[in-house]
């Protein structure tokens, strides 16, 4: 795994128990998980001083949660061949999950590298996980969240190139279909809510091999982007298909 992995964080809100919660997770991991020679589960929960109001972490304390990530990241991965997969702030907790080689003195290492820091005690459970379910079925996200993060991360780039979001642009988008059929009833679907299209020439040899290309004139701000997308994602699926994203242009004036 080593030669072909790369971290690949990010992070998300959404709800747990009826509260709020912020997960962080390596999704490059996916590509490779489950790891056969790491099925050892170690979640690490620690008390936060000073939550706020929805049980999150304050700004003030960020940076020692941080610390003491980097600190059972580095110990964890060195004493136990552990990899990082996610994190979640929730309910005055943040927790850690690690999948290591073996769970041999991992209390002893988790306590001497939390001790490291006045006032903080951690919580400890050490399960096996094959098949990686705490990565696979809590820390990933569901799919309309990726379709999130994928259009902030768009968004991000569009902002490094100095692009004005709420000037209004043509945004296309990709879709595929199993048959000529479900890309029709797509079109007619879209077609009447102002979108245009372009037909592809069918792909032999894939399953969704019938391609499209939509487009519509939208603004480049999160919401405007999450809404058109999410939109296009549930009609997509709603005839068999497959959204595969979208671009556009740089608008800077």
């Amino acid at each position: 795994m080593e030669e072909q992995y790369h971290p690949d964080w990010d992070a998300y809100f959404c709800t747990l128990d009826e509260k709020p919660a912020s997960i962080a997770i390596d999704l490059d991991l996916r590509r490779f998980a489950p790891l056969e020679d790491r099925i050892h589960l170690i979640q690490i929960s620690i008390r936060v001083m000073d939550p706020d109001e929805n049980g999150l972490p304050k700004g003030h304390e960020l940076e020692k949660l941080s610390e003491i990530e980097d600190n059972l990241a580095c110990e964890l991965g060195d004493k136990l061949d552990a990899v990082f997969a996610g994190r979640i702030a929730h309910d005055g907790l943040r927790s850690f999950y690690f999948y290591a080689a073996t769970s041999a003195d991992a209390a002893e290492v988790v306590i001497n590298s939390i001790s490291e820091f006045e006032g903080y005690s951690a919580q400890l459970e050490i399960s096996e996980e094959p098949e990686w379910e705490t990565y696979f079925d809590f820390l990933l996200p569901d799919e309309r969240e990726f379709q999130r993060i994928q259009n902030r991360r768009l968004l991000a780039q569009l902002e490094e190139y100095g692009d004005k979001p709420d000037r209004p642009r043509k945004i296309e988008h990709w879709v595929y279909f199993p048959s000529e059929e479900n890309r029709a009833d797509f079109i007619r679907s879209v077609v009447s809510q102002g979108y245009q299209y372009e037909s592809m020439e069918a792909e032999e040899g894939y399953q969704f091999n019938y391609k499209l290309l939509v487009s519509h004139e939208d603004l480049t701000t999160e919401e405007n982007i999450d809404e058109v997308v999410l939109y296009l994602w549930e009609t997509a699926q709603e005839f068999d298909g497959e959204y595969d994203g979208w671009e556009t242009t740089v608008v800077r004036e």
